[in-house]
């Protein structure tokens, strides 16, 4: 991963592998590793909500919470594994 700070709100291309094999209903009841079985390179695409030592968070939307408010909503919250992830790109 590159080594430019991120932030909140940040519009970035996730590189990573792996895809999930397996059905939604089954893919509840295991642990994340076990979901994503292959080494199948996947990009997404999304605004920065929140970044630790094993994860990526990112939403496609955010909303801005009411016209005289300073907060947003976000939705279709996405999470990447960290350890899956091959690079991470800032678009904005």
């Amino acid at each position: 991963m590159e080594n430019e700070k991120l932030n909140k709100g940040d519009m970035v291309l996730v590189k990573w592998y792996g895809q999930c094999q397996r059905t939604i209903n089954d893919a509840r009841f295991a642990y994340v590793s076990e979901c994503y079985l292959n080494d199948v390179e996947t990009c997404t695409l999304g605004f920065m909500v929140a970044e630790d030592d094993r994860a990526i968070v990112l939403t496609p939307n955010i909303h801005k919470y009411s016209e005289h408010s300073q907060d947003y909503m976000v939705e279709g919250i996405f999470t990447i594994p960290k350890s899956m992830v091959i690079e991470v790109k800032k678009l904005s």
